[in-house]
C-alpha cells in the first residue's frame, strides 16, 4: 500500500481460534464495503510454536487460542481481497486485569511493575526490567513470521501504572515519560531498524489530558507519560482512538492536529458505535483533504468479532465508503 493511498481499517481482537474463524468467514464482505486493512490482535491469544515461546500462550477456558494454521488462512484470504493484515500484540499494558494474570506477568512475577499487588485494574509490565524484551521480542517476532507481517502494531494504550512507588526497581524515581518512551525506541529499534517494518501504536498516551476537553485518565495521559511525544521516533504511526460522543469531549476533536502538529502520521481510530464514530470520522476527512499524514480512518469492533451485525455494522458500512475517494 503506497504512502498516498487511504487506510480504510478495522481493527479486530481475535482472542480464540473461533473469534479468527468468524473473521475469515466475513472477509469478503469487507472487502465489498471497502476495507483494505485489518488489525488483528493476538496479544498471548496465538498458538505460539517455538520451544521458548509456546509456554506464553493464553487459553481461555473452553476456548483455543488462534492456530498458526488459522493465521495463515486469513493472511491468504485478505491478500486475495487486496486487504492487509496487520497482526497487533499489546505491549507494556494491558498485561492482566487485578489478580488476573496475563501469561508474561503469571509466568515472570518480577516482570511486573506492581508485583504482590492483586488489586491493579490495568496491570503493565517494569519498564526498567532488563528480562522483559529478551522475552517479548521473540513472541512478536514469532507473530510476524507466521503472519509476514509487513508492518507490526504494538498497543501500548492504557498504560495507568508506570513510575509506579510499588514497582521494587524505584521506577517512581524515574521521569514516566522517559520510562514510556524507552519501551517504545527499544520496540522501534527492533521492528523498525532491526525488521525495517513499519511501526503503528495507540497514541492516547502521548497526548496530555488537559489537550482534550473531557478525556478521562483511558483515553489521554494524567501520569506524565505525554512527554514522550518529543523522545521517540517520528515515523512510528499514531492510531488515535476517540470512541465516546463529540459531545463527551465538550464538541471538540483536537488530538488528530495535536500528532500532525508534533509530525506523526496519523490513523484516527472510532468505536464501533455509529453515533460515536460518525462525527469524529467527518472530522478526520476534512483534516485528510488538507494534509494526506491523516493516513485514513480505523473503526473498532473490539469484542464484538461479527462485523457486519448491529451495532458494528453501520460503523464500518455506512462510514469507510466515505474514504474511497479520499
Amino acid at each position: 500500500m503506497s504512502p498516498s493511498s487511504t487506510w480504510r481499517g478495522v481493527h479486530f481482537r481475535m482472542l480464540r481460534e473461533s473469534q479468527a474463524r468468524q473473521l475469515l468467514g466475513v472477509i469478503e464482505k469487507l472487502a465489498d464495503v471497502g476495507v483494505n486493512v485489518i488489525i488483528a490482535e493476538v496479544d498471548y491469544s496465538f498458538a505460539f510454536a517455538r520451544p521458548e515461546t509456546a509456554r506464553y500462550q493464553f487459553r481461555e477456558a473452553g476456548h483455543a487460542p488462534v492456530s498458526q494454521q488459522t493465521a495463515k488462512a486469513l493472511l491468504k484470504k485478505a491478500r486475495s481481497c487486496g486487504i492487509r493484515l496487520i497482526p497487533e500484540f499489546n505491549c507494556l499494558g494491558h498485561q492482566g486485569i487485578n489478580a488476573c494474570r496475563y501469561p508474561l506477568l503469571e509466568l515472570h512475577r518480577d516482570f511486573d511493575e506492581t508485583p504482590g499487588h492483586d488489586d491493579i485494574p490495568t496491570r503493565a509490565w517494569c519498564p526498567q526490567h532488563p528480562g522483559v524484551m529478551p522475552v517479548v521480542l521473540p513472541l512478536i517476532d514469532e507473530i510476524i513470521g507466521v503472519f509476514e507481517a509487513d508492518a507490526f502494531h504494538a498497543g501500548m494504550d492504557e498504560v495507568l501504572q508506570i513510575a509506579s512507588p510499588l514497582c521494587p526497581r524505584g521506577c517512581a524515581q524515574n521521569n514516566p515519560a522517559e520510562l514510556f518512551a524507552g519501551v517504545v525506541n527499544q520496540l522501534h529499534d527492533h521492528l523498525t531498524k532491526k525488521r525495517a517494518l513499519p511501526m503503528l501504536m495507540w497514541g492516547d498516551r502521548l497526548v496530555p489530558q488537559s489537550t482534550i476537553p473531557g478525556a478521562n485518565d483511558h483515553e489521554a495521559s494524567s501520569n506524565g507519560t505525554h512527554g514522550a511525544i518529543h523522545l521517540i521516533p517520528k515515523d512510528i504511526i499514531v492510531c488515535d482512538w476517540r470512541f465516546r460522543k463529540l459531545s463527551d469531549y465538550h464538541g471538540v476533536y483536537p488530538s488528530v492536529r495535536y500528532f500532525l502538529d508534533h509530525g506523526f502520521k496519523v490513523w484516527p481510530a472510532g468505536g464501533w458505535l455509529w453515533e460515536n464514530a460518525s462525527p469524529f470520522s467527518q472530522h478526520a476527512l476534512e483534516l485528510r483533504k488538507q494534509n494526506t499524514d491523516v493516513l485514513g480512518f480505523l473503526c473498532t469492533t473490539w469484542n464484538h468479532i461479527t462485523p457486519l451485525k448491529a451495532p458494528i455494522s453501520p460503523s464500518i458500512c455506512d462510514i469507510l465508503p466515505l474514504w474511497k475517494n479520499a
